[in-house]
């Protein structure tokens, strides 16, 4: 499933960016160990503007990435493969 963020290019354009998002996972104990979760990941998938394709730089990547790890989206597992209709 993709989300959207909105952001704001510094000379005042408003982009819409699509991206993937992954959850992290915890820590966990299995086999005698203590093995490390996984960190949450962004993918981003494409960015538009008014008109059409927007081509971002890295550093427009970087900051639109640590913007979405602030505040993640509310991920539900079951919204890819549960149909409600």
């Amino acid at each position: 499933m993709t989300y959207f963020h909105e952001h704001k290019r510094p000379e005042g354009a408003e982009i819409t960016v699509e991206y993937d998002y992954k959850e992290g996972s915890g820590d966990y104990f299995a086999g005698g160990c203590w093995m490390p979760g996984d960190d949450a990941e962004v993918e981003i998938i494409a960015a538009f503007g008014n008109d059409g394709g927007v081509t971002l730089t890295t550093a427009e990547c970087e900051a639109i990435e640590a913007a979405i790890y602030a505040d993640p989206p509310n991920v539900d597992p079951y919204d890819d493969w549960i149909d409600y209709d």
